[in-house]
C-alpha cells in the first residue's frame, strides 16, 4: 500500500478528508447508522477475488465494516472494527491492479478489496477513513 489517506495519530484531520459531494446518492447521513454500502470484491486467503456486499455500521459510537454475501444481509460473513485499523489506503496499481485498496489492521494483517473503478475505490477509502476517525474520537 502506498498512499496513506489519514494518519492514525491525528483523527482531527478527517475533516480535511471529507467525502466528495458527488457521493450524495451513495452515502447516507450518520443518523441512519450507515455511512456507505455496496458491492466490493474481497481477496480471500487463497488469493481469489469474491464479490461481497459491504456496509459501514455505527453502533454505540463505534464504526464497523460489515460484509455479507448478498444485500439481503441474511448472514454476516465478517466484521472489521474500524477503530482497530492502522491504515486504510489505495494500493499500488502495479502490484494489485486498479481500484484496489487495503485495510491494514493493528495486527498488520491486510485485507485487500477491489472496487468497480479507481474512483469508487477512492470513495470507499474516504468514507472508511471518515468512519474510522469518528470511531477513534470515542
Amino acid at each position: 500500500m502506498v498512499q496513506e489517506t489519514a494518519p492514525r495519530a491525528n483523527p482531527n484531520e478527517a475533516a480535511e478528508t471529507a467525502i466528495a459531494p458527488n457521493l450524495e446518492d451513495e452515502v447516507r447521513a450518520k443518523a441512519t447508522g450507515v455511512c456507505i454500502e455496496g458491492y466490493l470484491m474481497r481477496q480471500s486467503r487463497e488469493g481469489k477475488w469474491k464479490k461481497r456486499f459491504y456496509e459501514t455500521v455505527e453502533e454505540n459510537g463505534w464504526w464497523m465494516l460489515v460484509f455479507y454475501k448478498t444485500p439481503e444481509r441474511e448472514k454476516v460473513l465478517n466484521v472489521v472494527k474500524l477503530h482497530r485499523t492502522s491504515q486504510i489506503a489505495i494500493s499500488d496499481k502495479d502490484e494489485h491492479g486498479a481500484g484496489v485498496f487495503g485495510i491494514e489492521m493493528e495486527s498488520s494483517q491486510v485485507y485487500l478489496h477491489k472496487a468497480a473503478s479507481e474512483l469508487d475505490a477512492e470513495k470507499w477509502v474516504a468514507a472508511l477513513v471518515q468512519c474510522r476517525a469518528a470511531a477513534i474520537q470515542q
